[in-house]
């Protein structure tokens, strides 16, 4: 059974936001230890996916980026390169 295409981009998403929450937390809140391995691990899955499946990381991406602040639209333009996404 396939997943529907509405289920696939709310992951997506929700992996985004995994990410910009380990990203923008300050060390206080989160260990630094825990979350470099939690990025390198969402790092792992996400460069493994094939090159539809990647540009569909980076169609979300820009939906997400309409309706974010300008903190958040940074890293989401910056996301597929820190992660080794952007291929193209």
């Amino acid at each position: 059974m396939d997943a529907s295409p509405k289920f696939v981009r709310d992951l997506i998403a929700l992996t985004v936001e995994l990410a910009w929450f380990l990203e923008s937390a300050d060390e206080e809140s989160l260990d630094p230890d825990d979350t470099v391995r939690q990025l390198e691990g969402i790092t792992h899955v996400l460069s493994n996916q094939s090159g539809d499946d990647l540009a569909l990381i980076r169609d979300v991406l820009n939906q997400m980026s309409a309706s974010a602040t300008l903190e958040q639209q940074e890293f989401l333009a910056s996301f597929p390169a820190n992660l080794a996404l952007d291929t193209e």
